[in-house]
């Protein structure tokens, strides 16, 4: 594995150029070629202070405004924040896409650094918060059961908060195509609670 230092990019094994962090450790060819799997970078800058923008990773009404894609809805979520803590959150599909079916998954906590850092395992679950296959919830195979979440805050000049998100070990291919799009769409959807009149 290279470290990855002051770059912003690398190169998946197709060739793809992505965004990295600094000092992520950048897969060789070799390994991403035996695995088939590639990590998700998403940064964005917020146009708010960092404590709003925690909040809204940490608040179940701030969580509710962002949380899913375009025209999916979050009508419910159970925030725990703490190292272990489980929380429960609902996307809701839109009724003209699998009919309006709620989809509930957990975030369970492995380490919070207040303002700085939040790290969780993201699984597919019922109503009750009981871990199911994402396959029971009418997603293909190639849907990881788990997938380790990194999400970093960051102060930036003028009341500003750069956030990055690290989705880990994505196996190549539609879903994780998906996630991507899930994640920019949910990122953009946060953006705009702190847009400026």
């Amino acid at each position: 594995m290279a470290k990855n230092v002051g770059s912003q990019y690398g190169l998946d094994q197709t060739g793809y150029e992505v965004p990295m962090m600094d000092d992520q450790e950048m897969p060789d060819d070799k390994t991403l070629a035996s695995t088939g799997k590639r990590d998700l970078v998403f940064t964005r800058v917020f146009d708010a202070p960092v404590e709003r923008v925690w909040k809204a990773w940490t608040d179940p009404e701030q969580v509710k405004r962002w949380w899913g894609p375009g025209g999916f809805s979050c009508p419910f979520a159970r925030i725990d924040l703490r190292e272990g803590g489980i929380s429960l959150i609902c996307m809701r599909a839109p009724k003209e896409f699998m009919g309006g079916q709620d989809m509930y998954s957990t975030w369970t906590y492995t380490k919070i650094v207040p303002l700085r850092e939040l790290e969780y395992l993201h699984h597919f679950s019922d109503k009750d918060g009981n871990r199911v296959e994402p396959i029971s919830q009418g997603l293909p195979p190639e849907m990881p059961e788990e997938v380790r979440n990194l999400v970093t805050f960051k102060a930036v000049g003028g009341d500003k908060t750069e956030v990055s998100v690290t989705e880990y070990g994505w196996p190549v291919g539609h879903m994780m195509e998906m996630s991507k799009m899930g994640m920019e769409q949910c990122l953009d959807k946060m953006a705009a609670i702190f847009a400026k009149p």
